[in-house]
């Protein structure tokens, strides 16, 4: 794609609100930041910190079961997902997995399994090549920038241009992008000053990665699964990357779920 480095510079762009009150949000992950540096070196590292808090809520081991069906339990560790994906997989049933939520009708063209999604560098990594892919074909519609990246996510979400702004699924991604408050330091107090960028914080280092955690849990039974997916702005469970494709998108189906 001839515009992937353009598109490595850019992120989302700050929304100029808070948080409501008493709601709980997603929080951005320094962990995802710095993987997606190394997994997703061409995407910038926010708009994928972004995007996998509004997908996963930055859990690995998240899946979200399409068409109406569910899991009786979340997948608490690698080893309880790792048997939900085969139980799911035996029923055919199609699925979003782990930090980006990739959605199982995109596994062949991606050339990975289920399990092989579960890790996060192999999950951000093929999140990139699906948002790339979208992000291309935006750009032809309309230039560069930050127009072409919301009509991407929307692709990424829906498979097409359009749908993901009517569904709620780039506002709900562009509402990760908070803005922040400055710290507050010692000077003169004058509510009638401005704004001086001098006054304002620095940015806060990306603390490395910590290293996983080592699970031990006893692989669990089909029957202990549950859906993990959360609903979005619109009240319905979001699915995951690319589950609608349309003519001309990332991969074609023989049939897809919802209306085109």
């Amino acid at each position: 794609m001839g515009c992937v480095n353009t598109f490595a510079a850019f992120t989302l762009v700050s929304v100029l609100t808070l948080p409501l009150a008493g709601r709980a949000q997603p929080t951005l992950s320094p962990q995802i930041v710095e993987l997606a540096r190394t997994c997703a070196p061409d995407v910038h590292p926010l708009t994928v910190a972004y995007l996998v808090s509004a997908e996963s809520r930055n859990n690995p081991y998240a899946i979200n079961v399409n068409g109406g069906r569910s899991l009786p339990r979340a997948p608490r560790n690698e080893q309880e997902a790792r048997a939900a994906i085969d139980w799911l997989d035996q029923r055919g049933w199609n699925y979003d997995v782990g930090y980006a939520q990739i959605n199982s009708a995109n596994f062949r063209s991606l050339g990975l399994t289920g399990a092989q999604l579960l890790d996060p560098c192999t999950n951000l990594r093929a999140s990139a090549q699906i948002l790339g892919d979208c992000y291309a074909r935006a750009v032809q519609a309309v230039g560069e920038g930050q127009g072409a990246l919301q009509r991407a996510l929307s692709c990424y979400n829906t498979g097409s241009q359009s749908r993901g702004f009517s569904n709620g699924y780039v506002k709900r991604v562009v509402a990760q992008v908070r803005l922040k408050i400055p710290a507050l330091l010692d000077g003169p107090i004058d509510p009638n000053a401005a704004g001086s960028s001098s006054s304002a914080a620095t940015a806060t280092p990306v603390p490395a990665a910590p290293a996983p955690a080592t699970q031990n849990q006893t692989r669990p039974t089909a029957d202990q699964f549950v859906q993990s997916g959360e609903p979005g702005v619109t009240g319905q469970v979001e699915e995951g990357a690319f589950a609608h494709p349309e003519i001309g998108a990332y991969i074609r189906r023989a049939s897809t779920k919802g209306g085109q």
